[in-house]
């Protein structure tokens, strides 16, 4: 859990190098809401800066579960910030908030090999007044 919360810290902070010391060799990202994934920490890093639009992210553990194989499924609150134009939805530094599901799971060095996460989209983007709500 320790390496997940340095890994959302690290993210928060838009600190891609911390981010990417904590991942290992063969990462995969896959973000099921959204339909996107990543094959490399590279390509992770990537799709996280393209979201410049927003700011103040922050992620905050809510529960957490290891499973008899190493994985570990973590339930997070995350919140952040539109401050720029994102897929057509203007920023006016509106606050989002909702909740995630993600699945780590890490090697025998403790780094992480993949993130499989799961969230609502449809909550955030009702409070964007850009979908039903």
């Amino acid at each position: 859990l320790d390496t997940v919360r340095a890994w959302y810290r690290a993210q928060s902070n838009q600190d891609w190098d911390a981010t990417m010391r904590l991942v290992g060799p063969g990462y995969v990202w896959v973000d099921r809401a959204d339909a996107t994934e990543a094959r490399t920490a590279s390509e992770f890093q990537a799709i996280m800066q393209s979201d410049a639009e927003w700011s103040d992210w922050n992620w905050e553990v809510v529960a957490s579960h290891e499973c008899a194989d190493g994985s570990l499924v973590v339930q997070s609150k995350i919140t952040k910030r539109l401050t720029g134009t994102w897929r057509s939805v203007h920023g006016t530094g509106q606050p989002v908030e909702y909740q995630s599901c993600s699945i780590f799971r890490f090697n025998p060095e403790g780094l992480i090999i993949s993130e499989e996460s799961y969230y609502d989209r449809f909550a955030w983007m009702a409070q964007l007044g850009a979908g039903p709500g």
